[in-house]
């Protein structure tokens, strides 16, 4: 069983391509409450959880940790237990902290890894989307990087916990990180402006269900969000800002990205 959050997609590729090379199947986990039950096909392999998201943060997203903790997984037996989660840059403590965290859960982690993809993160200051070239870069090392986590996770290889921590991890993740949690996670400043054509993607798109539209067809954000910014990277008309930072900033969605790269030939290096 692999479940995943994604929100722009980096986590989503990396879940669908695991569960092909391990013959796997990935499950999107619905982060919305009340928390939906797991359901699971009879080609899933309930001895092998994965499990795939976004670092937010330093960390896993919130709105993650809240669902692992507060859904009964109990009829399954994992004998297995692995996590992959994708970064633009590095992850600070998370693979130390993600231990803590599901050894609540009286699980066993046995194997972790980043995955460098496409920054996505834009609502402060100096933080914007990668440029065309370092999409490229990132995009196919990834593929490369995925075959031989997905060696090691047919191999059932344990204690492996091949992540970047980066520079001044603890301080990313512990002093950091609450900081930005209680300023700045949530939707409190997120707005769509006059360019807004009431075409509901960003509805469509969250994977919180947070968004709704108002009685004048604009979105309203219901202060659920987990500042995954699949409504303003996915928005058509590029009307949405997540911070007065934000304004105009790049755009990033894997299956655009995907597709751009797809129909642009490689150069000789």
């Amino acid at each position: 069983m692999i479940l995943y959050f994604s929100g722009t997609g980096n986590s989503r590729f990396v879940a669908q391509q695991l569960a092909t090379l391990t013959s796997d199947e990935a499950t999107a986990v619905s982060l919305s409450v009340p928390y939906s039950p797991l359901t699971l096909s009879p080609t899933g392999r309930v001895d092998c959880l994965g499990i795939i998201f976004p670092v937010h943060a330093w960390g896993m997203p919130l709105a993650l940790e809240r669902y692992i903790k507060n859904t009964d997984f109990s009829r399954f037996n994992f004998t297995y237990i692995y996590t992959v989660c994708t970064c633009g840059d590095d992850v600070g403590t998370c693979a130390t902290d993600i231990r803590k965290h599901l050894r609540q859960k009286g699980w066993i982690l046995d194997c972790m890894w980043s995955v460098q993809m496409p920054n996505t993160y834009v609502a402060f200051p100096f933080f914007d989307t990668d440029s065309p070239e370092l999409v490229r870069m990132k995009l196919e090392r990834a593929h490369s990087r995925l075959h031989h986590i997905a060696e090691a996770i047919n191999q059932r290889k344990r204690g492996l916990y091949d992540v970047h921590p980066g520079r001044f991890p603890w301080i990313k993740s512990h002093v950091l990180r609450p900081l930005f949690n209680r300023f700045l996670l949530g939707d409190k400043s997120a707005r769509a402006d006059g360019t807004c054509t009431h075409c509901k993607t960003c509805v469509n798109v969250c994977p919180l269900h947070n968004i709704a539209l108002n009685g004048s067809g604009f979105p309203e954000w219901k202060g659920q969000c987990t500042t995954c910014l699949a409504c303003y990277h996915n928005c058509p008309h590029h009307s949405i800002e997540f911070s007065r930072f934000c304004h105009r900033k790049g755009q990033y969605t894997f299956l655009r990205a995907q597709a751009k790269l797809s129909s642009t030939p490689s150069h000789p290096r």
